[in-house]
């Protein structure tokens, strides 16, 4: 979902049909584990959830998770019947080995699936499963044109999910503990999200550019 903000005018969507979720149910089966449908902003940004599907011991992290949060999750025997057309997104939990192949066999399906270190517990990794077009990268992208932005485009991020984004960026800003396959694209290693590492590599980037337009202007 690709918002103007602060109006929080939609100005895109690529949202997930119903017709996913049969395949996705085999998978999670044969993996003894179960997803969570998150409806999006349209629909209070509810999840929904099949606890008799979920192991007891993740069952108990999910809840004191959504509990903790604030998230407003909605317990279902069935997603049959919900009150939606399309979903912004499939979220499955899991510990980092099962994760990875959650991940792969997901991507399988034709869907975008990368890792996110889950911010409650760094324990667990939450496989965030969309629309093979709903990456920060196109999302970027559609963004720019759609307003007309011409001018260079900085952005800055911490986890797998970031890399489309970061790639078409021009300048790379990744907090220092992102995962090394990330920090390998950085133009710009910043201290962590948690310690207001943004605003000390924005100033950086801005610096950066402020130096490459002078360059720029001596050449001409």
């Amino acid at each position: 979902l690709l918002l103007e903000m602060p109006s929080k005018t939609i100005l895109s969507r690529k949202y997930l049909a119903p017709a996913i979720l049969p395949s996705m149910e085999r998978l999670c089966f044969d993996r003894g584990t179960d997803f969570v449908i998150y409806c999006g902003l349209e629909y209070g940004d509810r999840c929904y959830y099949r606890p008799e599907h979920l192991p007891l011991s993740l069952l108990s992290y999910l809840q004191a998770r959504s509990a903790a949060l604030g998230e407003p999750w909605e317990a279902v025997q069935t997603f049959l019947y919900l009150p939606v057309m399309g979903f912004c997104s499939l979220k499955l939990f899991a510990k980092e080995a099962e994760a990875r192949r959650l991940s792969a066999e997901i991507e399988l399906l034709g869907l975008h699936a990368p890792l996110i270190m889950d911010p409650f517990n760094r324990g667990f990794f939450v496989i965030q499963a969309t629309h093979i077009e709903a990456t920060k990268g196109e999302a970027l992208k559609m963004f720019a044109r759609l307003l007309g932005m011409k001018g260079p485009i900085i952005a800055a991020g911490d986890d797998h999910n970031d890399r489309s984004m970061l790639q078409v960026a021009d300048v790379k800003i990744v907090m220092e503990d992102a995962p090394t396959e990330l920090l390998k694209l950085a133009d710009i290693v910043a201290p962590a999200a948690a310690q207001k590492g943004i605003i000390r590599g924005l100033r950086e980037a801005s610096r950066l550019l402020e130096r490459a337009l002078f360059s720029r202007k001596i050449r001409g």
